[in-house]
Formats: structure tokens, C-alpha cells, sequence
């Protein structure tokens, strides 16, 4: 296995690593899977003692608006009371479901283009 360019600078630096932990899967009341409100995957994340998460909701990003709204999410990508929220999507395709970590709210609002072009094609 083969360092990336940036890791392996890091390393021939000397540079300490920063470790975080991140749920890189969480499904919100909004994915027709996820039963959590955002307060109460906020409180989860606490508990748990992590870094931040993903919210990686089945075609939609209305998670990601409700935590913004809440304050809890900064637009810039900072974490906000020591939690970072990252946010994501899964998409459904013809193939299976695509999980994604992106700034989905910001760059699209609640529907991608992605879902838009799956849903046309039926």
C-alpha cells in the first residue's frame, strides 16, 4: 500500500497526525431508513465521544438544511461546539446506492442532480 503525496509529506516532515472520529454513515428521519432527528444524532455524537459524522441520507439533503438552520453546521466546514457535521447523500442508481461527502446543501439545495437525472429516467 502506497502513501498519498500529501500523507507521505507529512511524514518525511515529521508533522503530527490528527486523528478524528467520524461516523462516515449516519441515516437522519428524513432518509426513508433513519428514525434520529438531527437534535437527536447531535446528542448521539456526544455521547459517543466523536469528532463529527456524515449524514448520508437516501436522496436527499434535508438533513443537512435542518442542521444548518439549528446552527449546527457551519457553511465553511467547521466544526461547531466541537462537532463537525459533514454533509453527504446516498444515491440511489440503476447500479445500487452511491454514498457521497460533499457541501450537497450548499452547492444544490435538497435534490441533486444526480437524483433529478434517476428519477427523469425512471
Amino acid at each position: 500500500m502506497s502513501l498519498g503525496p500529501q500523507a507521505a509529506a507529512a511524514i518525511s516532515q515529521e508533522i503530527p497526525a490528527c486523528l478524528l472520529r467520524i461516523d462516515l454513515h449516519c441515516h437522519s428521519r428524513f432518509s426513508f431508513d433513519g428514525l434520529s432527528t438531527s437534535e437527536q444524532m447531535l446528542i448521539a455524537a456526544r455521547d459517543r465521544g466523536l469528532d463529527g459524522f456524515v449524514v448520508t441520507d437516501h436522496d436527499t439533503s434535508e438533513a443537512v438544511e435542518h442542521f444548518r438552520d439549528l446552527g449546527a453546521l457551519d457553511p465553511d466546514g467547521v466544526a461547531v461546539n466541537g462537532l463537525l457535521i459533514i454533509p453527504g447523500q446516498e444515491i440511489s442508481t440503476r447500479e445500487g446506492r452511491l454514498p457521497r461527502a460533499e457541501k450537497a446543501d450548499k452547492l444544490y439545495g435538497s435534490r441533486s442532480p444526480l437524483v433529478q437525472e434517476k428519477r427523469t429516467d425512471g
